[in-house]
């Protein structure tokens, strides 16, 4: 089983067209990656997470996470507003800066979710015995409380667990550099995931995002010496995504879907999110890093056709009209990946 501290935000979109009210959140993200990647309806439910809505929370999202199949618990309290944040996009008019570069506030007060939450919400004995990888979305500080705090309750040495942990980007520079290091250096494995311009700012306050695939690659070696022995993917928007082997160590560069068909990408909003639920999803069910990062390059392509999540029809177990098992079929077809397709759902089907 996996769950996530990501939150759920009825987001704004200020930018070339403004969207109010759009589903979003790292927590909505990490778990639509998670349910593409899971064809089947008894692993989809194995997926946990927390809604916190308020009076305001829509029935239609209601409605639309029941069709996803994953379980979802619901803390409605109708004397607040459901979280709302603003997306915007600061330099969309400006000569000569990355004009893709998004920003976010938070426009409402938040609502943490950490350990106390989980087991809470899902009883101490499902995050001690069932819940073994961990999607966070969250501050290289807050991230090590949840880490301690889940050592206590999961206190048989024995018992491994893993965590997905993306760091918060306003907190991503190296000013907090030895906050990151004290993450590192915990002893429950780590697979971090900066995207490229968050790992650049990581090592040097106020540098540029990569913008090939030979400074992303760069800047992945620099990482991984930052990183003390724990796993490193870095999202590279366009470029898709690299890593290492964690069994050779061999460089691993998986393309994003719309590598091909830049056309089709509408909206940039929550594709590292999705990644990374599909990430945690696939690896948790498979233990395989290497069919964990292509599901995740195919999970992510569902997110940024549109702005807001994609479609879904149940009956067809469709996501903007097609398949996630046709969509990876379509993604082997176009790399050259030593996986075939009867492999990947034999595995992420058991």
């Amino acid at each position: 089983m996996i769950t996530t501290n990501g939150m759920f935000i009825l987001d704004d979109i200020e930018g070339k067209v403004t969207y109010n009210g759009i589903p979003g959140g790292g927590g909505t993200y990490a778990v639509l990656g998670a349910a593409i990647c899971t064809p089947s309806a008894h692993v989809r439910s194995q997926v946990l997470w927390i809604v916190d809505g308020g009076h305001d929370f829509p029935d239609s999202i209601r409605q639309t996470f029941d069709q996803w199949g994953v379980t979802t618990k619901y803390r409605i309290d109708s004397n607040r507003e459901t979280i709302r944040g603003l997306n915007y996009y600061p330099n969309l008019e400006a000569e000569g800066k990355d004009r893709d570069l998004r920003l976010f506030k938070f426009l409402t007060p938040k609502i943490q979710i950490n350990v106390e939450d989980w087991v809470g919400t899902f009883g101490e004995d499902k995050v001690r015995e069932d819940i073994n990888c961990f999607h966070l979305v969250c501050s290289a500080e807050r991230c090590l409380a949840i880490i301690n705090d889940l050592k206590v309750i999961k206190s048989n040495p024995n018992m491994g667990y893993t965590i997905v942990w993306e760091p918060l980007p306003s907190l991503c520079d190296n000013d907090h550099i030895e906050d990151f290091k004290k993450v590192f250096q915990s002893e429950i494995p780590i697979i971090f995931s900066p995207n490229a311009e968050e790992a650049s700012r990581l090592l040097t306050n106020n540098s540029e995002e990569p913008s090939t695939l030979e400074q992303c690659t760069e800047l992945l070696n620099s990482i991984y010496q930052l990183a003390d022995g724990n796993q490193v993917i870095i999202r590279c928007g366009k470029l898709g995504s690299v890593t290492r082997s964690p069994i050779d160590g061999k460089l691993l560069h998986y393309p994003a879907y719309h590598s091909k068909t830049p056309d089709k990408v509408i909206d940039p909003t929550g594709g590292g999110n999705t990644y990374l639920g599909g990430f945690a999803q696939i690896y948790e069910t498979t233990k395989d890093y290497h069919i964990a990062n292509i599901c995740a390059n195919v999970a992510a392509s569902f997110a940024i056709e549109q702005v807001g999540i994609p479609e879904y029809k149940k009956n067809e177990n469709t996501w903007n009209g097609t398949t996630f098992v046709d969509r990876l079929t379509s993604y082997l077809q176009g790399n050259d990946y030593k996986a075939t397709i009867e492999e990947i759902i034999r595995k992420i089907e058991k």
